[in-house]
C-alpha cells in the first residue's frame, strides 16, 4: 500500500478504513502528519524476487477473495 501525504497539512490525519467492516474491523490504521518532509522514495519495478512457486494443491486451506471498485455503503471504494 502506498499512502500519499502530500496534501495533508502538518497535524492532519490520514485514516485507512475497511468500509465493509464495523466495530473493531472498521478502523485499520491511522497516521498523524508530524512534519513536512522530502520524499525521495521510488516504487521499485519488482516488489519481490526469488519467491518460491506455489501450487494450489499444496494449500492446507484455499480462500478466494473478490475485490471490486464502486459505491459501498454510500462511499466510493
Amino acid at each position: 500500500m502506498i499512502v500519499d501525504f502530500a496534501g495533508v497539512p502538518v497535524g492532519g490525519r490520514v485514516r485507512i478504513r475497511n468500509r465493509l467492516g464495523s466495530g473493531r474491523t472498521r478502523d485499520v490504521m491511522a497516521f498523524r502528519v508530524a512534519r513536512r518532509a522530502t520524499d525521495d522514495s521510488r516504487i521499485p519495478g519488482v516488489l519481490s524476487a526469488g519467491l518460491p512457486g506455489w501450487q494450489r494443491s499444496d494449500a492446507v486451506r484455499v480462500r478466494e477473495f473478490a475485490f471490486r471498485a464502486g459505491r459501498t455503503h454510500g462511499h466510493h471504494g
